[in-house]
């Protein structure tokens, strides 16, 4: 069985991280918001090679295929990132089962309406529960203030 995993370590004034799978790190600054990793799927090595576009990576029929997980056969491919942060940011650390129901404008949308991370928590949560969840899923949520 393997497992996915984005670790992050929050400093003062730099986000460090680890990747495997299909978890996802971002951030949302002011009225932007990026993805701070890559999924390690075949969809995204597929749309990453221009062989999908948009439309159709949305709607891959083996999303869910994994090309590197944490305790699967082989040796995993784990991606590092770092990222300078600054006061007002807001982290987000997701499962694919939050992000594919929840995509990063709307979490963006919902985090500038919520000025805290346990309201933007439950907003989340309750948005990707409307949405009909087709898998189980998890947030972790820093917004950095003075």
């Amino acid at each position: 069985m393997a497992t996915t995993l984005t670790a992050v370590f929050l400093g003062e004034t730099k986000l460090v991280g680890a990747h495997a799978g299909d978890t996802r790190a971002m951030i949302a600054r002011g009225q932007g918001i990026k993805k701070l990793t890559s999924d390690h799927s075949e969809a995204q090595r597929l749309f990453d090679e221009g062989k999908i576009d948009k439309i159709q990576f949305r709607n891959y029929p083996r999303k869910h295929i994994l090309e590197s997980a944490l305790g699967a056969e082989g040796e995993p491919r784990i991606d590092g990132f770092e990222f300078s942060v600054q006061v007002n940011d807001r982290i987000f650390v997701t499962s694919d089962g939050l992000h594919s129901k929840l995509p990063l404008r709307p979490m963006l949308e919902i985090s500038n309406r919520f000025p805290g991370a346990n309201n933007f928590a439950q907003e989340a949560t309750e948005n990707v529960r409307r949405n009909s969840p087709d898998d189980n899923f998890s947030i972790a949520v820093a917004y950095l203030k003075t």
